[in-house]
């Protein structure tokens, strides 16, 4: 009798493994694991990374607004945008654009070299093609005396088609007052 209840359990026990579940006994036909998702906790824990990945958001603009005159602070600001835009690469159509907003920090602390870094970097392409980025990044420039970059930048802006079109206009204006300056 007891080797009988024995023998009955052992569909049920091979239900839990896959090499056992196309047993004859198997007549679920379909694998069952012990514990379900929710038990263990893994949909929290789906739910949790998603408002991180929210709170990272939230913290990279808390960084960017609170970025000092500091290296450190710069390649933190780096890193981040590396690691969002890294997180972000299928995300094409965002509610929130840091492009703009980083530039703008780079302009804030008057910060050239930096910004010319961040724009150019290959890990952060795409992050800065805004007609706003630009701009901004091109008068930042225009006004450190960094003639030959402003060009660069419209290059770039050429090749990308930023708005639709090959010579933006507020880029473009800065790119021929650097022509002006350079010749004279």
């Amino acid at each position: 009798m007891a080797l009988q209840k024995s023998l009955s359990n052992i569909p049920r026990c091979c239900l839990s493994f896959p090499v056992l579940s196309r047993s004859p006994w198997n007549w679920q036909g379909s694998l069952r694991t012990l514990y379900s998702s929710e038990s263990m906790g893994l949909d929290g824990y789906e739910k949790a990374r998603s408002v991180t990945r929210f709170n990272f958001r939230e913290d990279l603009k808390d960084i960017v607004h609170l970025a000092e005159d500091k290296p450190t602070d710069y390649a933190l600001v780096l890193q981040m945008l590396k690691k969002f835009n890294q997180q972000n690469e299928y995300a094409t159509f965002s509610s929130y654009s840091f492009g703009p907003v980083v530039m703008r920090m780079y302009h804030f602390l008057n910060e050239p070299t930096q910004a010319l870094v961040a724009f150019r970097d290959k890990e952060l392409d795409g992050m800065f093609h805004q007609l706003s980025s630009l701009h901004i990044i091109c008068d930042l420039l225009y006004r450190n005396g960094m003639y030959q970059d402003v060009l660069g930048v419209l290059e770039v802006a050429k090749a990308k088609q930023v708005n639709q079109s090959d010579y933006p206009r507020t880029v473009t204006v800065l790119a021929l007052a650097s022509c002006w300056k350079m010749v004279s």
